[in-house]
């Protein structure tokens, strides 16, 4: 079996569409906010985050593309607005449509990372399996993210009960 070009750009829409609808929940300046201490990532940040981590594992990895030099915590520290985290998102998504369209033409290229993948295959179907792996992760986080940022919310804004 191979992965088809079509389901892998489908799951990868879903995932971002869904990244999109929790930082809409959230909204700003929640979209910035930290659940908790430091270790865990603000929603906006992490959306931002998928959008590199697609060029790097579709264009870098799979495709040969030179990349910039990332600042993983910059990634995960730099703030942002709905309005960047859409156009991020729609980039990232044309980007990863061309790209996935030229995998499935026999146009990727060997690269070191593709060693590291999921039991040593390292074929264009496993660049783009890892790649739909980060995402949901990171969609995974952004839920939980959401959950825990609107319940302090909603625990600030419910008044204390009178004691009697």
């Amino acid at each position: 079996m191979e992965l088809a070009a079509d389901t892998g750009l489908a799951y990868l829409r879903y995932a971002f569409g869904r990244m999109l609808a929790v930082a809409t929940t959230l909204g700003e300046p929640l979209i910035d906010e930290r659940p908790t201490a430091s270790g865990t990532n603000p929603v906006g940040a992490l959306v931002l985050h998928c959008c590199t981590v697609c060029e790097f594992w579709l264009g870098h990895v799979a495709l040969g593309r030179p990349t910039t030099t990332r600042d993983r915590e910059a990634e995960f520290s730099r703030r942002t607005t709905l309005a960047e985290c859409r156009d991020a998102v729609d980039v990232a998504l044309q980007q990863a449509e061309q790209d996935v369209r030229r995998l499935a033409r026999g146009e990727g290229v060997p690269h070191d990372a593709r060693r590291r993948l999921r039991g040593g295959v390292g074929d264009d179907d496993a660049v783009v399996l890892h790649l739909l792996e980060e995402v949901f992760q990171h969609l995974g986080q952004m839920e939980v993210t959401k959950d825990v940022l609107l319940q302090a919310e909603a625990q600030v804004a419910v008044p204390a009960s009178p004691t009697g």
